[in-house]
């Protein structure tokens, strides 16, 4: 038999050169996964925050509809000769059970800031989609102008599906009606 020397030349576990490549592809495999690592818990992080925000707009969406009907009001319109009315029943969309009760506590000044803007409304803007949307954001507002949430807040717009409401920040006051409906409007 033969008497076998390892060669470092030909061996390339012996051979220096060898283990610094080795070396140097271990710290690069390190460092890409370790840049990895910090942005998979970056982006993790990022989305367990947006989960948080959109966790509380999902609720508002998912919890069921809480409704408030408002007795209907007749009221004098602003046309010409003073000879036009409009009978508006409205219901509010609110936000939780609570906000029923604040309604209730506020409904006379409520129902007075509602009858104040329709009785500058004309005959033809309540007749078109565009003027009973208006009326609709116009009320909205002056509910809110109630509870002290100011007119150009994001708490004083309609949600719909496809525009959730943004968050209001804790010293902010928020406007307990979601959205304004319309269970009858007759113009005479």
């Amino acid at each position: 038999m033969q008497d076998i020397e390892a060669d470092p030349k030909k061996d390339p576990v012996v051979n220096p050169k060898g283990r610094k490549k080795l070396f140097g592809l271990i710290v690069l495999m390190l460092i890409i996964s370790a840049v990895g690592v910090s942005v998979w818990f970056y982006f993790d992080r990022v989305k367990g925050e947006n989960k948080e925000v959109e966790s509380e707009e999902s609720k508002l969406r998912k919890a069921p509809k809480l409704y408030f009907p408002l007795d209907p009001m007749v009221i004098n319109l602003s046309d010409l000769g003073g000879d036009r009315f409009a009978q508006v029943g409205i219901t509010f969309q609110i936000r939780e059970e609570k906000s029923a009760e604040a309604i209730k506590k506020m409904l006379p000044t409520i129902r007075s800031a509602i009858l104040t803007t329709l009785s500058q409304k004309a005959s033809e803007e309540l007749l078109s989609r565009q003027g009973k949307e208006k009326l609709a954001l116009d009320i909205l507002v002056e509910v809110g102008r109630v509870f002290g949430v100011k007119p150009d807040s994001p708490q004083t717009e309609q949600v719909k599906p496809d525009h959730p409401e943004t968050t209001p920040s804790k010293n902010q006051a928020t406007n307990p009606v979601l959205e304004v409906l319309f269970s009858s409007l007759i113009v005479q």
